[in-house]
């Protein structure tokens, strides 16, 4: 019985000490501005800020900038293929466009490790609407042609990424060239 008496009291001088040692750690830290131990605001008046002599003048709004929709290049998407490690071989500009609406400007790139002679398309249109054009020309291929020739299709901004379907570009694959195409920039 006294030994658990000893305990208790050693327990509860611990815990005296523990409240007296926190006490001194912040009466170290009081601060008679930003940490008033004595909780009494104590702001002397050379830290008070000054009281405006003159009224400002008021200045004119500025204009917001005109709205500059999101542009790439083609080349700079070829590039960004390239760096990323992907195929983007023998690139033609404005090759014959068979039966592709001719509205965009066209770089044909091969993918020799897959394809023989193709691979792919970049499409650096003028705006989101002749994109558009592209893409409702390749889902109508799309519906009538077997799933394996189905191109992919990859969009950001005002380029489209046509790449030879399944039957010839695995989807693993294809996929890089859409993730490297949602990470460009203008």
């Amino acid at each position: 019985m006294i030994l658990r008496h000893r305990v208790i009291l050693a327990v509860a001088v611990s815990a005296m000490a523990l409240a007296t040692a926190q006490h001194l750690a912040h009466a170290t830290r009081c601060d008679p501005i930003f940490n008033p131990c004595n909780n009494h605001a104590y702001l002397p008046i050379a830290l008070r800020p000054p009281t405006p002599t003159a009224t400002p003048i008021p200045t004119a709004t500025p204009t917001p900038e005109p709205y500059k929709p999101f542009y790439l290049h083609g080349e700079d998407v070829i590039a960004a293929f390239r760096r990323a490690g992907l195929q983007a071989e023998d690139v033609e500009v404005n090759p014959p466009r068979g039966l592709v609406p001719d509205v965009c400007k066209i770089f044909r790139f091969h993918v020799p490790r897959y394809v023989d002679g193709g691979g792919g398309r970049v499409f650096e249109c003028a705006d989101g609407d002749e994109r558009q054009i592209i893409f409702d020309y390749y889902a109508d291929v799309c519906s009538w042609v077997p799933p394996g020739w189905c191109p992919y299709i990859f969009q950001r901004g005002n380029i489209l990424v046509q790449l030879a379907g399944p039957d010839d570009i695995p989807p693993d694959y294809a996929a890089r060239y859409g993730e490297v195409l949602d990470g460009l920039n203008p």
